[in-house]
């Protein structure tokens, strides 16, 4: 007797739940979807990670992104390129491959850009002498620990900082 009820409760423990079966996969986060109107965006330290998604290009409110201190992977969108109201941008210590976006010169109003700490390489575009940066102020312009490959724009050339060239021409 004892037997049979202990073949029932595993019989019964086995196929527990298995007829509603739902799928558990978590959600897609969005993060970027809570700053559509926003001019504002800080989310540094706040662990996310994958890619930017080029839905970021969408948020032409923003004035200021703030994304670092991430497990940011991938690389930078080209869409990044339409929020031409950016007066700041950091990025740093992420985890981003791939080049700077030549459409970065469209941000013609940005005082501050830190990429620094990244796996960022290739060439930086000229487009980033563009930018309405005090190159030699290192609170307002960070490139350091990268990978990006000289000569570098002549605007900046004093200020990339040590860069891991091994993988350069």
């Amino acid at each position: 007797m004892i037997n049979r009820i202990t073949l029932l409760l595993f019989i019964g423990l086995a196929f527990w739940g298995c007829e509603d079966e739902k799928d558990t996969t978590p959600p897609v986060n969005k993060w970027w979807e809570d700053y559509k109107y926003s001019s504002y965006m800080d989310l540094g330290s706040d662990s996310l990670g994958g890619e930017i998604p080029p839905e970021i290009g969408s948020l032409t409110n923003l004035t200021e992104m703030a994304l670092h201190n991430n497990q940011l992977t991938g690389s930078i969108p080209l869409e990044i390129g339409n929020l031409t109201n950016l007066t700041s941008l950091n990025l740093f210590n992420n985890q981003l491959t791939g080049s700077i976006p030549s459409e970065i010169g469209t941000f013609t109003s940005m005082t501050m850009l830190k990429l620094q700490d990244n796996q960022l390489n290739g060439d930086i575009p000229e487009s980033i002498c563009e930018l309405n940066i005090t190159w030699s102020d290192s609170n307002r312009f960070r490139l350091y620990n990268n990978q990006f490959c000289p000569p570098y724009p002549s605007c900046i050339v004093d200020y990339v900082g040590a860069q891991d060239t091994s993988g350069c021409d």
